[in-house]
């Protein structure tokens, strides 16, 4: 199964992270979706809603002492910037998944990914990243040390030495 996600969201972003898991059940056949809780509320919340393919995982099972302390040195939207990544390696390496896609909490499925993950898996790449696309050159330098060359919206890493060097 390629169709294995991971988001991150606060109970301010809950019903963001409910419409994109529900727009999954529509789309997706086969699916899971490992949601990280960036406070008890949401982590509650998801608890309790028992999503039959939502894994909800709390800041204390995933916060290490390196990201606390990145924690304290920026603003809630950059550390959430900063886990996306955290996040991946966390499903990959507590879950042993076999590739994971991070994507927004506030995207929406309309169909099934599938095709992406075979073209992907057809050319033997280990990767999907996503270039912002800014206007122009001039934007994108202006952006590039502030918000990086690639998008955070949807990440996909193969758990092998190929994909896992790249997020690491």
């Amino acid at each position: 199964m390629d169709c294995i996600f991971c988001t991150l969201f606060d109970s301010n972003y809950l019903d963001k992270g409910i419409t994109l898991y529900k727009s999954m059940e529509r789309c997706i056949p086969e699916f899971r979706l490992y949601a990280f809780a960036f406070d008890d509320t949401c982590f509650r919340i998801l608890k309790s809603e028992g999503f039959s393919n939502l894994v909800p995982i709390s800041l204390s099972e995933f916060e290490t002492p390196e990201l606390l302390k990145v924690k304290t040195e920026r603003t809630r939207a950059e550390y959430s910037w900063t886990c996306s990544s955290w996040i991946i390696k966390h499903v990959l390496d507590h879950y042993k998944e076999p590739i994971c896609t991070y994507i927004d909490a506030d995207m929406e499925f309309f169909s099934d990914p599938q095709p992406v993950f075979d073209e992907m898996r057809s050319k033997g790449c280990s990767t999907i990243i996503v270039p912002h696309r800014f206007k122009d050159e001039a934007t994108e330098k202006e952006a590039h040390d502030k918000q990086g060359s690639y998008c955070v919206e949807f990440n996909t890493f193969v758990n092998d030495q190929n994909g896992y060097e790249a997020l690491t």
